[in-house]
Order: structure tokens, then C-alpha cells, then sequence
């Protein structure tokens, strides 16, 4: 995830459905600014407890409380699966994206770990996990520039550019 999200001083990352930010803090060194967009107050609650330094926000993916076009980079790292409307999470993406922005997807593969046990189709509670290619097709047809998946470990991650 550090390579993919090309860390710079002066820019703002959001992690969509960032948890505590434990992981966020690990691959977002080097930007300006970290968001974390959670809507579990459990969760914001803790994170902000360990992690000052992170900002924090009661939100979803479907309606991110940021202006359009100020966003360097997004990520959502295992939290694609959990979102209720993709392709509205994907529209709402490329909105706040600044233009030559990135949005950064590491989800779990429906075959693989994780996601195995579970149909990819199926549905449970607000778990969807989805095949690579559904992802892409999901990205392009939020306007983002998208070359396609790439396979690591019991996942993939999906690399999407406004």
C-alpha cells in the first residue's frame, strides 16, 4: 500500500472505513494531512485515543464530508466489502478526488482467505466481496482512468487515477 499511494508533504490522504487507523498510520507516512472516514464511534473513539495525530470523521463512503477536488489520495484497505452502494461509494470517490488523484483499493479476493468461505455473490449483513474485474468495472464507470487488479496474497489491490 505504501508504494501505491505515493506520500507527499503537502497532500491529505483519506482512508475510507479506516478503523483506529493502525494500518492507516503504517502506509500513509509522509502526507500532510490523514483522514479516516468511520462510521463505527467504537472504532473513531479508539482511534483517536491512540492516534491524535489522525483526523477522524462520523461518515460513509456514500457521502464523504469533503469539497470536491480536495483530495490527493484515497484508500480503502479491506473496507470495499463492507460499503452498501459501490457504485455510488465510487462516484462519491471520484468527487472529492483532486484531478490526477488516486483512489487505492486493497480488498479481499472472493476465492481466496477470507473472502473464500463466502460465495462471491452473496451478501451478508453489508458484506459484498466482489471479483477483481467487478471493481474495475465499478471504477471506470465512475469516470476514474483504471488499468486493472493486482493479485497479492488472499487479496488484490485495484489502483484507480481521476
Amino acid at each position: 500500500m505504501a508504494k501505491a499511494v505515493f506520500p507527499n508533504p503537502d497532500g491529505t490522504l483519506v482512508d475510507i472505513g479506516g478503523g483506529t487507523g493502525v494500518i492507516t498510520a503504517q502506509f500513509a507516512k509522509g502526507f500532510g494531512e490523514i483522514h479516516i472516514v468511520e462510521p463505527s464511534r467504537r472504532k473513531r473513539k479508539h482511534g483517536q485515543k491512540q492516534r491524535p495525530a489522525l483526523r477522524f470523521h462520523d461518515a460513509r463512503a456514500e457521502k464523504l464530508p469533503f469539497k470536491a477536488d480536495a483530495v490527493d489520495c484515497l484508500t480503502a484497505v479491506v473496507s470495499f466489502h463492507h460499503m452498501t452502494d459501490h457504485a455510488a461509494a465510487a462516484r462519491e470517490a471520484y468527487r472529492v478526488l483532486r484531478p490526477g488523484g488516486r483512489f487505492v483499493v486493497f480488498e479481499f479476493h472472493p476465492r481466496q482467505g477470507y473472502g473464500r468461505w463466502r460465495s462471491p455473490d452473496m451478501v451478508a449483513g453489508h458484506m459484498h466481496f466482489m471479483e477483481p474485474e467487478q471493481l474495475v468495472a465499478i471504477l471506470r464507470d465512475a469516470n476514474f482512468r483504471c488499468d486493472g487488479a493486482v493479485e497479492i496474497d488472499e487479496g488484490y489491490i485495484v489502483t484507480a487515477t481521476k
